[in-house]
């Protein structure tokens, strides 16, 4: 699936497209997201919906909402408000548990945040998380087997970090 993103004249897309590796095309979902955004981070929950997070809308704001995809009605719904609302290289890695790990990125003053939440898809809820180390963007944040989360990388707009650390759900 490929949600949102900038056309041309920089509007911001709603839509999304899905990939089907039966006939090797894209086709265009029936819905769209709430909001145009870019850029954005996805992640697949346990029950076959997508969490769409982060990203600025065509009016120039951060996104506070997160977008739920659903493939089996084909459609968007709104999701829960962030805790901190984030755009430009942050990430979301599902969790054992079936929540969602946000990490880093820019908010809404253009500053590299530290700051962290999980999205718990019981309480349909997000809620802060362990602050990062350092502040970053364009991390990798990789669940590992024991179900830690590496985060690794990235930059803050002064340097580029060599170095990682550990969440632990």
């Amino acid at each position: 699936m490929i949600t949102g993103g900038s056309g041309p004249q920089a509007i911001l897309r709603s839509g999304a497209e899905l990939y089907d590796p039966a006939t090797g095309k894209f086709k265009r979902s029936k819905g769209s997201m709430g909001v145009g955004r870019f850029p954005h981070s996805a992640a697949p929950l346990n029950d076959g919906r997508i969490l769409i997070v982060g990203g600025l809308t065509n009016r120039g704001r951060l996104s506070a909402r997160a977008d739920l995809y659903d493939p089996a009605t084909g459609k968007f719904t709104f999701g829960a408000h962030v805790v901190n609302a984030r755009f430009n290289g942050l990430t979301a890695t599902p969790l054992n548990s079936g929540d969602v790990l946000i990490t880093g990125g820019q908010g809404g003053t253009g500053l590299v945040l530290a700051t962290a939440e999980a999205h718990n898809v019981a309480a349909a809820a997000f809620q802060p998380a362990a602050a990062m180390t350092f502040t970053r963007l364009g991390h990798t944040a990789t669940m590992l087997q024991n179900g830690d989360v590496l985060i690794a990388g990235g930059e803050n707009l002064a340097a580029i970090l060599a170095s990682a650390e550990l969440f632990t759900p």
